[in-house]
């Protein structure tokens, strides 16, 4: 997909969970709905510009910083 097109559309909580627990991160990310990344201690950063209802992040040991 070309890259600026995949800004402009919503990904699926689950799609989106995937994606980004594979460490692929986009530089943005819109998600419709709520995204749980909760009990994923491997999950490490997220994209740069993320846009959600709601991002569970409960014990998410090894994320340092939000975007």
């Amino acid at each position: 997909m070309i890259r600026w097109l995949s800004s402009y559309f919503a990904w699926s909580p689950q799609a989106a969970r995937e994606r980004i627990l594979t460490g692929k991160l986009p530089q943005r990310m819109r998600i419709h709905g709520r995204l749980d990344l909760a009990n994923s201690p491997s999950l490490q950063a997220l994209p740069n510009e993320l846009s959600a209802q709601v991002v569970d992040l409960s014990r998410c040991s090894a994320l340092r910083a939000l975007p």
